[in-house]
């Protein structure tokens, strides 16, 4: 086992003063909201689970992942820093500061940040040529896979420095959190993941993203062969409205 080598992480309380950083987006380009519900068992999810390469990933395939690992189930106020939430992946403080970027291989396909309180992909304002590229260079550095959608993990990192001294380790806990979320939902979808050993804060800063911003992993998505799916019902039809609140 690894030895704790990071300073423990200590409330502040009260917390720093913290609004979020905004992001300038070109346009938003909405998501299916036919999403996939999954009948599947969880200890299934659990044993079938493997780190594998696969192919292009449909917008709703894209749509449903997206919507299952980041659904908002509550918002309050009276947490110790004010505002908690709740969503599949937990999250220390209930502060939820890792923001999802979408990073596809094909070319023409949207590229941006994940918007769930739209269920849409914003388009950032910046060329992302460069940023595709060297995403695409990082995964197939390390992987085989040649087509797929990255997702990288973006952290706010204003937000937990805002409620913590030692902030770091919480929210690389957090990161790790949500990968194994992704890989789960990724599975019990028919779907296949590959984590990724990177922090990505290069490949952010390409697409346009500067401080307070930064890369905490990613995990690449691809589709697999329909006769190795779980047994996955038809379909849910989300509300029509505003999806859950943005992670």
């Amino acid at each position: 086992m690894a030895m704790h080598t990071d300073l423990e992480p200590v409330p502040i309380v009260p917390p720093t003063a913290w609004s979020p950083p905004e992001i300038e987006f070109w346009h938003r380009i909405p998501l299916p909201r036919d999403i996939t519900a999954p009948d599947a068992y969880l200890f299934d999810i659990l044993h079938s689970r493997r780190s594998l390469n696969g192919g292009d990933l449909d917008d709703r395939s894209l749509g449903s992942l997206l919507w299952h690992a980041t659904q908002l189930h509550e918002r309050r106020t009276d947490g110790r820093f004010g505002m908690w939430e709740s969503r599949p992946s937990p999250s220390a403080g209930g502060l939820h500061p890792i923001d999802l970027m979408i990073l596809p291989l094909a070319v023409g396909r949207a590229a941006g940040m994940y918007l769930d309180a739209h269920h849409e992909i914003g388009v950032l304002a910046s060329d992302p040529a460069a940023g595709l590229k060297a995403n695409a260079d990082s995964v197939q550095a390390s992987t085989p896979a040649v087509c797929g959608i990255t997702i990288q993990f973006v952290a706010d990192a204003s937000r937990p420095a805002a409620c913590y001294e030692n902030w770091s380790s919480l929210v690389w806990r957090d990161a790790g959190a949500l990968l194994a979320t992704f890989g789960l939902v990724a599975t019990a979808l028919g779907l296949v993941s590959l984590p990724l050993g990177r922090h990505g804060t290069d490949i952010i800063r390409l697409m346009g993203l500067d401080e307070p911003f930064i890369g905490v992993g990613a995990v690449h998505i691809g589709s697999r062969r329909v006769d190795n799916r779980l047994n996955v019902r038809e379909t849910c039809h989300c509300a029509s409205g505003t999806a859950s609140p943005s992670q």
